[in-house]
């Protein structure tokens, strides 16, 4: 989190911001932890299938039943070059077009066992859209895209905190060839840098220890 993201939730509760907390998940222990046996395993299993190739982990939020065009993010992929893993939101499983036809291409895990945390671990990018998890993968300096084909219904049906075609236009786009040609060229760290620096400022160490003795102190005053 950070004095932004606090910003967006003071208002969303309508609380005051004198009474926020700036607390990192727990959840941040884990994708910093690149050395549990999980992880291991998962990249033995991408570098046994991908080869030489990057690996792409795609990863959108949930669209309530609503289909996901994995089918045009698929025809966009230069399979010599990359392996796409898609880690489907749980509640929208079974809504991904376009998934037989890329499965026939043998280059494309469709994995909704896995969570999504640990397959941010194990891959070399990240193509999300408006899920936390584009913030959250932060954590991980990895190079991150957002694929928005759907920005415009998304913003006029649910509504956007962040919008990503602002804060990281080199790394988003409507359109999977444009987001496939900014994932072929130089990552933008720059901008990178400038997004994680507004909405993640909180001390991201030891976030389980931190919020377990924020909890304590809290009985501890309560009683």
């Amino acid at each position: 989190p950070s004095e932004e993201t606090g910003r967006i939730f003071c208002m969303g509760f309508n609380s005051d911001p004198d009474k926020l907390r700036l607390l990192a998940l727990p959840r941040i222990d884990y994708i910093l932890d690149t050395a549990d046996e999980k992880t291991i395993k998962l990249r033995q299993m991408l570098k046994d299938k991908a080869g030489d190739r990057k690996t792409i982990l795609y990863a959108p939020t949930f669209r309530n039943n609503d289909t996901v065009r994995l089918e045009e993010l698929c025809n966009a992929i230069d399979f010599e070059r990359y392996l796409l893993v898609v880690s489907p939101h749980p509640l929208d499983i079974d809504n991904y077009r376009g998934a037989a036809s890329c499965q026939d291409m043998d280059n494309l895990i469709i994995d909704s066992a896995t969570d999504s945390f640990s397959w941010i671990k194990a891959c070399d990018i990240i193509i999300t859209d408006y899920s936390a998890l584009g913030i959250e993968a932060l954590v991980t300096e990895k190079p991150i895209y957002y694929d928005v084909y759907d920005v415009d219904t998304y913003i006029e049906e649910v509504g956007l905190n962040i919008n990503v075609l602002e804060d990281m236009p080199n790394c988003t786009s409507r359109d999977a060839a444009e987001l496939m040609d900014m994932v072929s060229k130089e990552y933008n760290y720059t901008e990178f840098r400038a997004f994680k620096n507004k909405y993640i400022t909180a001390d991201i160490n030891n976030c389980t220890q931190k919020l377990a003795e924020f909890a304590v102190g809290l009985c501890v005053q309560s009683r």
